[in-house]
């Protein structure tokens, strides 16, 4: 802790940590048509990993982080690697026409909200339905 200057500056480290592993993953695991629910599937296991780290994120961005910030910086490049896997989804015809970036990043805050909410002894499932729930909702059937 000594070595930042404040708690959302370490928050900040963290998440950014964090965030360079779910990039790698994903970069890792796929791209073109099932590149957003990979993408997604990955964010759930992450947000299961680093609940109490996800928990403290929250607290420490209540107000809009500056511009240039490290928790700014974070949010950028969540709402990036989300846009790109939209586009890849979508150009493969796996994404519902209707649904855009902004769309998915409401996603990913739903889906924060169901690990924040549920029990511990059935937070994982309660993950893994609202996930299927959401794919359901962003992805077209059968495609």
């Amino acid at each position: 802790y000594r070595h930042f200057p404040d708690r959302r500056a370490l928050v900040g480290a963290l998440a950014t940590e964090v965030l360079d592993d779910l990039e790698a993953e994903a970069e890792a695991s796929a791209g073109g048509p099932d590149a957003l629910e990979t993408f997604l599937r990955l964010f759930v296991a992450s947000l299961l990993a680093t609940r109490s780290l996800v928990q403290l994120l929250t607290e420490e961005s209540s107000q809009p982080p500056s511009p240039g910030s490290v928790l700014h910086e974070v949010a950028e490049r969540l709402a990036a690697m989300v846009d790109v896997r939209v586009r890849q989804s979508a150009a493969a015809g796996r994404l519902r026409a209707e649904v855009t970036s902004d769309d998915v990043m409401l996603v990913l805050g739903m889906l924060k909200g169901v690990v924040d909410a549920a029990a511990p002894e059935g937070r994982a499932a309660a993950a893994a339905r609202a996930l299927e729930l959401a794919l359901r909702g962003v992805l077209v059937p059968g495609a």
